[in-house]
């Protein structure tokens, strides 16, 4: 049975494209999300074979959603539909550009569900016809790389950590306050940590995200919709795939702009109590933020690191 799941904020809109789409597509489920954060809850968890949604929504646009589930596990490359009237500054918008569909809600459901079936089709074909692929992202590195504050990578990080952290956890205050080159004698010190190993043509190095517990529960519980005292297996999570989705959108502004083929490897997460986190080369940008359920970090190093528990 295919599954699809569909994202949109009027009801009445919602209703009338999950039965039409029932009704002409034989063996399909779907699933219904009312806003792109609850969208992106339902696709973080399960893998879907095409994915539907509105543009202007509550919060989150859905280019930023359709953004986001390029960073998913199980969504990472499922066809994208995005079905609105402003179809012209959703291409604009989108920073994602394969595998992704615009159709004008001027040209009415029935005629969107037409050209829905095609792309499945098309989906099927290419699933039993592919090759799985390998890919890697060793590179060179060169010790001597330095990393200017002003350079690309880190602007564009804390664009997209600002950006993100407000879209995905409904931060209404978030700023940032420090930002400072280490000498390589600093210490800081988390209870959440994910750590991104990245690369470019040039340099490698990682990408880091930190909380305290405290702040970790409180980012969580926004993220993913559930409280918890405690940080678990489950919820630790949200700083994995929050650290992707920040990510994500900086390689797309860079790749896309600055013509920087950056890269990653899968995320690793670290949890424990105080966790001390020191780059040992005098060239790791370290960003703090300030936001209204408390600070966090993000660390930018394309030199080695080392983690010290």
């Amino acid at each position: 049975m295919l599954k699809i799941l569909l994202v949109e904020d009027e009801p009445d809109i919602a209703e009338l494209c999950s039965t039409e789409i029932k009704e002409n597509i034989l063996n399909t489920e779907v699933i219904i999300a009312t806003n792109a954060l609850e969208g992106y809850r339902k696709a973080r968890m399960e893998a879907y074979d095409l994915i539907w949604t509105d543009y202007r929504m509550p919060k989150i646009l859905g280019t930023d959603f359709a953004l986001a589930l390029r960073e998913t596990s199980h969504n990472h490359n499922v066809p994208i539909v995005i079905f609105s009237g402003y179809v012209e500054e959703a291409k604009i918008n989108c920073q994602i550009k394969d595998n992704i569909h615009y159709i004008s809600k001027l040209s009415g459901v029935a005629a969107a569900v037409t050209i829905l079936k095609g792309i499945l089709e098309q989906r099927t074909k290419h699933l039993l016809d592919s090759k799985s692929k390998g890919q890697s992202n060793g590179k060179d590195k060169d010790d001597k790389q330095q990393i200017s504050l002003e350079s690309p990578l880190v602007k564009n990080f804390i664009c997209s950590t600002v950006h993100i952290m407000q879209l995905m956890c409904n931060l209404t205050e978030i700023k940032q306050t420090n930002i400072k080159i280490t000498t390589g004698h600093e210490d800081f010190s988390a209870d959440v940590i994910c750590v991104v190993n990245m690369s470019t043509n040039d340099i490698s190095g990682y990408f880091l995200l930190a909380f305290t517990k405290k702040v970790f529960l409180k980012v969580a519980e926004h993220f993913l919709g559930d409280k918890h005292t405690e940080i678990t297996k489950a919820n630790s999570l949200a700083a994995v795939e929050l650290s992707k989705i920040i990510f994500g959108h900086t390689r797309f502004q860079l790749n896309d702009q600055e013509k920087i083929n950056l890269q990653r490897e899968d995320p690793q997460l670290i949890v424990g109590k105080r966790i001390s986190i020191t780059g040992h080369r005098n060239n790791m940008a370290i960003i703090s933020f300030n936001t209204d359920i408390g600070d966090f970090i993000i660390g930018i190093n394309p030199i080695d690191n080392l983690i010290k528990e």
